[in-house]
């Protein structure tokens, strides 16, 4: 049980339940956000897992494959950074 009192810190209990409010609210926040993460990981590791296919062994096909999953490394790069920051 959470007891709080305005002796023990200083701040008066409408003061209290706001921040207790606020805390609550980032919680939820923070929960939202790591299921969209686990989401959006979920979906770039069956993207990856897929095997890379050639429908023809040219050094065309190979730079096709190469740049494909470089944007991917990219893609990934870029989202988590920014939902390691937000």
């Amino acid at each position: 049980m959470l007891t709080l009192t305005r002796e023990s810190h200083g701040a008066s209990p409408v003061c209290e339940v706001r921040k207790l409010k606020e805390t609550l609210v980032t919680v939820q926040q923070l929960d939202k956000n790591m299921s969209n993460l686990r989401t959006w990981l979920s979906r770039v590791e069956g993207e990856l897992a897929k095997p890379i296919i050639y429908s023809i062994c040219h050094s065309n096909e190979i730079q096709r494959k190469l740049a494909e999953h470089q944007v991917i490394g990219a893609f990934i790069n870029k989202t988590t950074i920014t939902n390691i920051y937000v």
